[in-house]
């Protein structure tokens, strides 16, 4: 999927990728709300979680 720009959700601390959406799709409102619904165990352990932007 060459040309498809993600953003990505990502852990520093355990350093693995949680999610990727992509930004056709996802207004960065949708992908905060999404990442703090579904990641609520990481950011209450003190996680540093980035959104970050990845060319697929």
């Amino acid at each position: 999927m060459l040309g498809v720009t993600f953003k990505e959700i990502y852990c520093q601390d355990c350093k693995i990728i949680l999610a990727r959406y992509n930004i056709d799709y996802f207004s960065d409102d949708k992908i905060d709300e999404l990442s703090k619904l579904h990641y609520y165990y990481h950011i209450r352990e003190g996680h540093s979680i980035i959104v970050r932007k990845r060319n697929g």
